[in-house]
């Protein structure tokens, strides 16, 4: 009796098992690019802040972050009016894929920067999300800090 070739049972066993293997994989990609869009966003939001903070600084007029559920807003108050009646900067609104969450209990939350920079009252912004390393913002009068949302605060990392 010759032995050349392969079985059935040992063609049906290798498919499975590279089946399993491809199936967990994917599994495991899907939820890493789900983590990277969360720190992704995190990211994108925090630099917005800190560029509209340095845009007050610079031309000495308050802005606006205008935080909505799948959005945000970054606008300049040209007519020094205090109140946000001024069209967004080029390039806002922008869409997030995950949804935004903040603690001030509103639809819609306005973070205020004056004239020096400094935020109008503290605040905590997050991205309801899985397990990513970076979901969550927290502003106090001068500091823009990310971390990472655990328990209702954002622990700095």
């Amino acid at each position: 009796m010759k032995n050349e070739g392969i079985t059935v049972i040992e063609l049906v066993v290798v498919i499975s098992i590279i089946g399993i293997l491809v199936a967990s994989m994917a599994y495991s990609y899907q939820d890493w690019v789900e983590r990277y869009e969360v720190e992704r966003t995190t990211k994108e939001l925090y630099a917005d802040m800190m560029h509209a903070r340095l845009r007050a600084m610079e031309s000495g007029r308050e802005h606006y972050l205008i935080l909505n559920e799948r959005s945000y807003s970054v606008a300049e108050d040209t007519n020094d009016s205090g109140d946000y009646d001024d069209p967004p900067l080029p390039g806002f609104p922008k869409a997030v894929d995950q949804q935004l969450g903040w603690n001030d209990h509103h639809t819609v939350s306005k973070i205020i920067f004056d004239r020096r920079g400094l935020m109008s009252e503290p605040r905590t912004i997050w991205i309801t999300s899985s397990d990513a390393d970076y979901n969550c913002i927290v502003v106090s009068q001068s500091r823009i800090i990310t971390g990472k949302y655990v328990d209702g605060t954002c622990k700095k990392k």
